[in-house]
């Protein structure tokens, strides 16, 4: 295999995540430019939530890649193996983001409550949603996240053979 996978699966987790995490947040922007919905989503939104997003998608993108990249150093044979575990992992990162979600949502709702004039939300009263919104949306999630874990795993067994072949070029054409 290639020489990266040969490193310290922590030492290459957290380029693999940010750079993980960097593509899929640019093609998201990209995606809603396309709809003409970005200017819309932004104006929705602040810098705080900005920034929270990123970091949790940063985090959970990471603990995923950190998994991914230790099961294929200790069970990949071959290069689909990789693939393989990168499905699984970006279906994990799925479900994370989902539980994030879902714990911001309640911790707002709480916060809320707590604000001079709004109403108190009983814990009883968000535990029959948190039974169904937790596992139903976070296999949808999961099932999310693995469609996106295919197109890296993929992408990045395209770039590992194409830089593999430079590589080999580059090596053949040098003088001895």
């Amino acid at each position: 295999m290639g020489w990266a996978w040969h490193m310290d699966a922590t030492d290459r987790c957290v380029p693999l995540a940010t750079l993980r995490t960097c593509s899929f947040t640019v093609l998201l922007a990209v995606v809603l430019h396309a709809r003409g919905a970005l200017a819309g989503t932004l104006a929705q939104s602040n810098t705080a939530f900005g920034i929270v997003a990123f970091v949790t998608l940063w985090t959970t993108t990471w603990v995923s890649t950190r998994y991914g990249v230790r099961q294929v150093r200790a069970r990949a044979e071959t290069f689909f193996d990789t693939v393989g575990w990168t499905i699984v992992a970006g279906g994990l990162n799925g479900a994370l983001v989902w539980c994030a979600i879902v714990l911001g949502v309640v911790l707002s709702i709480f916060v809320r409550a707590g604000a001079p004039g709004h109403a108190q939300v009983p814990l009883l009263s968000v535990l029959p949603v948190l039974m169904i919104a937790l596992p139903v949306g976070g296999g949808v999630a999961y099932a999310a996240g693995a469609v996106v874990g295919a197109c890296y795993g993929v992408l990045e067994l395209l770039l590992d053979a194409g830089s593999r072949r430079l590589w080999r070029l580059v090596a053949e054409l040098a003088p001895p």
